[in-house]
C-alpha cells in the first residue's frame, strides 16, 4: 500500500512538473507577437533582409504556439482561467532594452536565445515523452525549427556584419549578464524553467561565440 501512494506521488509529480514545463513553452510561443511589435517600434536600423528572415520566424513561432496549445490542451484541458491566465500577461522590455542597439545586437539576442531554448526543449523530451508518440514528435519539430532559426541568424550576421563581427563577444557578454532578469512576456530570455542554468547559459554564449568568429 505504501509502495502504491510513493507511485502516485511520483506520478503527480511527474505530471505536474510536465504541465508547468509546458505551460512555460506555452507562453513563451504566444509571446513572439509582442517581439515583433517591440522591434517594430525601436530605434535599431533593420535592414529588408532581416524582416524577411523575421517574417518566416514569426510565421514559424506561430505555428510552434498552436502545436504546443494543443499538446497542452490534450494533456491538461483548457478552461477560461487558463484563456485569461494567458491574455493578462504584459510585456515590459525596459529590463532588456539595452539588447536592442543595432541589427547585429538584435541577430545575436536572437541566436542565443534559440540556442538556449533548443537545449532546453531537448532536456525537456523525457517529459513530453511521458504524454505519448504524437506529442514527442510535435516538440521536436519545434526543437528542429530552433535550430534553423538559430543558423538563420548566425547567417544574417555573418553575411551582413562581418567587419564588426569583433563585437559579438561583448554582445553576447552583455545578454548572458542579463540571465535571470524577471520574465515579462518578451519572448526572449524566457529561461525560468528547471531546465535551464549557468552550465547551460555559458554554454550557448561560448558556441555562440566561436560560430562567429572573425574569419
Amino acid at each position: 500500500m505504501e509502495s502504491a501512494l510513493r507511485m502516485d506521488e511520483r506520478e503527480a509529480d511527474l505530471a505536474a512538473r510536465t504541465e508547468a514545463a509546458l505551460w512555460d513553452d506555452l507562453i513563451t510561443e504566444s509571446d513572439a507577437p509582442r517581439l515583433s511589435r517591440f522591434l517594430r517600434s525601436c530605434p535599431a536600423q533593420l535592414s529588408d533582409a532581416f524582416w524577411s528572415a523575421h517574417e518566416a520566424w514569426l510565421a514559424d513561432e506561430q505555428r510552434h504556439f498552436e502545436a504546443v496549445f494543443e499538446v497542452y490542451r490534450s494533456a491538461f484541458g483548457w478552461d477560461a482561467t487558463r484563456q485569461e491566465r494567458l491574455e493578462a500577461r504584459r510585456e515590459d522590455f525596459a529590463p532588456i532594452a539595452h539588447l536592442f542597439d543595432d541589427e547585429l545586437a538584435v541577430l545575436c539576442l536572437g541566436a542565443y536565445d534559440e540556442l538556449v531554448t533548443i537545449r532546453g526543449y531537448r532536456g525537456n523530451l523525457p517529459l513530453y515523452r511521458t504524454l505519448g508518440s504524437e506529442a514527442e514528435r510535435a516538440m521536436r519539430a519545434v526543437i528542429a525549427d530552433e535550430g534553423r532559426h538559430f543558423r538563420t541568424f548566425v547567417k544574417l550576421a555573418r553575411g551582413r556584419h562581418a567587419e564588426d563581427l569583433g563585437r559579438v563577444p561583448a554582445l553576447v557578454a552583455r545578454i548572458r549578464a542579463t540571465e535571470g532578469v524577471p520574465y515579462a512576456a518578451t519572448f526572449v530570455l524566457d529561461h525560468d524553467d528547471p531546465v535551464y542554468g549557468d552550465a547551460l547559459y555559458d554554454e550557448a554564449a561560448e558556441l555562440l561565440i566561436r560560430r562567429l568568429r572573425p574569419r
